[in-house]
């Protein structure tokens, strides 16, 4: 469509003027349609949760393999939940960049878009998960800091409706619903984690009796 405003010599084409943006029509993005509220800052913090468990079992299964007694230093517990944070951060723009979205942000439903609903470039999506870790995370390798920077975020979330990250990133992130089977696996992951822990923990004292 070509529009006329005020100070054009002529009429110009809609996606010359600045400040409007366009989405996809919802028939050939379906993925992209929002449904319900878009502000769900809980939804998001569960779709990393799963992201870092998966990141964590990849990536502790070789230390166990290799160095099985490091692991119960709380030290090297640490040590590996930032390594593998940081080597999360280049795999989850590839992810992004590619399909909007990573394993638990597909689970939950959960694109990740510039405001004209197109996939972010690799580059984008590398800055912005350099910031989550750095401003959202803290790091992840002194629990308290963590702590401060994921309350931080979450009242930014809740208050403004969007994060430092996404803000200055001109990011769009798209919610639908997320059902009750989806519900049900997020939480079979989380509870299948646990008893692994204690069933390890429990194997590492030696047992009942």
């Amino acid at each position: 469509d070509t529009v006329w405003i005020e100070g054009t010599e002529d009429w110009v084409t809609l996606n010359q003027v600045q400040g409007i943006y366009f989405r996809p029509a919802p028939e050939l993005v379906a993925d992209l349609v929002e449904e319900g509220p878009q502000t769900r800052p809980w939804v998001r913090n569960w779709a990393r949760s799963v992201d870092m468990l998966l990141i964590g079992i990849v990536f502790s299964v070789p230390i166990q393999a290799v160095l099985p007694d490091e692991l119960n230093s709380l030290w090297v517990d640490r040590l590996i939940q930032f390594l593998g944070l940081l080597i999360w951060i280049p795999i989850e723009a590839a992810l992004i960049s590619t399909f909007g979205c990573t394993p638990g942000k597909a689970l939950l439903r959960i694109r990740v878009t510039n405001k004209s609903g197109n996939y972010l470039s690799f580059n984008q999506a590398l800055s912005r998960g350099f910031s989550v870790w750095l401003n959202g995370l803290g790091t992840g390798l002194i629990p308290l800091v963590t702590l401060i920077t994921t309350i931080k975020s979450y009242q930014q979330l809740s208050n403004s409706g969007v994060t430092k990250w996404d803000r200055d990133g001109r990011i769009k992130v798209t919610h639908r619903k997320v059902g009750i089977a989806r519900t049900l696996i997020t939480i079979a992951i989380f509870a299948g984690f646990i008893a692994l822990v204690i069933y390890g923990t429990a194997s590492a004292l030696g047992g009942p009796g």
